[in-house]
């Protein structure tokens, strides 16, 4: 993307004209509204572990924006390209009672190489919004989550350690422990599957943390919506009606969001999982710093953004 500074691209998006709000709301399928609920405005896509589900519950608040309770569609990764519908993926907005932006949270969607084509293909003109945190907390957060729920016996070291031995061909997992942090290429990827930068908005997770306030305003702004006064709450209760669109055989086979080959084994019995530690060692956050450096680096180009607290 080389010098592509796509932050100021997005915040023009925020100083757009009353037509340009029009033509948003338009993409809600408002102004077509008679059959049924409308396609989804906005998706945000993720990350996981990034404060989504606090997101959500905060933009819910604004009586503009319409998210189902349920949160998660899981629809462009759980579909395949083969079966996806617009009137399938309408289904999930049932509920909607004519709000001006509708919308849907499903943090799998950032990391899945196939969801950006997928979601192109179906709503080409939705607006894409992504919570970014620091990968090395945002794994580490991962696997504590996956050890309370139980399946977990291996330390936080030994976890990512078998995570990238499963990489395949590929330099990661893209959808494991650590691939998930690997933001700059997953941005590529939407902006190569057609999506323009300003249909795109990137928040920073401890921005989001630290002064809500103004970044709530922002996401608010960019959604086209008059802002409302809402707080940021820590809220994570992980609504697993995820695939509640989903033909009945997908349904089935699908498992949690964060689950781990060890979990998606039915029907048997799985240990319980381990204590803990409350944080990153310094010498393994040292290590998974100088790994995601150079992709740190690229984000920075990418975004226009200082990353050095991530270890840039």
């Amino acid at each position: 993307m080389g010098s592509f500074d796509l932050r100021n691209r997005i915040t023009q998006r925020a100083r757009q004209s009353h037509l340009a709000v029009k033509r948003r709301q338009r993409r809600t399928g408002v102004s077509a509204q008679g059959s049924g609920p409308p396609l989804p405005g906005f998706v945000i896509l993720g990350a996981q572990k990034a404060g989504t589900t606090s997101l959500v519950s905060a933009l819910q608040v604004n009586p503009q924006i319409f998210i189902p309770r349920a949160k998660e569609a899981h629809y462009f990764d759980k579909v395949p390209d083969d079966a996806l519908e617009a009137s399938a993926y309408r289904r999930f907005f049932e509920g909607w009672a004519g709000e001006q932006m509708v919308g849907e949270a499903t943090p799998a969607y950032l990391a899945d190489p196939d969801v950006p084509r997928r979601l192109h293909r179906l709503v080409p003109d939705v607006l894409c919004l992504a919570v970014l945190r620091n990968p090395v907390d945002r794994a580490f957060s991962h696997y504590r989550h996956i050890a309370r729920l139980g399946g977990l016996t291996t330390t936080f070291e030994d976890t990512i350690a078998a995570d990238e031995a499963d990489r395949g061909d590929g330099p990661h997992n893209p959808v494991g422990y650590l691939g998930r942090g690997f933001y700059a290429e997953q941005i590529t990827r939407y902006l190569d599957s057609g999506f323009a930068p300003e249909q795109m908005l990137f928040v920073r997770f401890e921005d989001l943390v630290d002064r809500p306030g103004p970044e709530l305003e922002r996401i608010q702004r960019f959604l086209g919506v008059r802002p409302v006064e809402v707080s940021l709450g820590h809220r994570n209760r992980s609504d697993r009606r995820a695939g509640g669109i989903l033909p009945g055989v997908l349904r089935r086979r699908s498992t949690p969001m964060f689950a781990p080959p060890e979990l998606a084994l039915g029907g048997i019995a799985q240990p319980r999982g381990i204590a803990t530690p409350s944080k990153v060692t310094t010498d393994t956050r040292a290590r998974l710093e100088e790994l995601y450096r150079d992709a740190n680096r690229e984000l920075e180009v990418l975004l226009g953004w200082d990353l050095s607290a991530w270890g840039t």
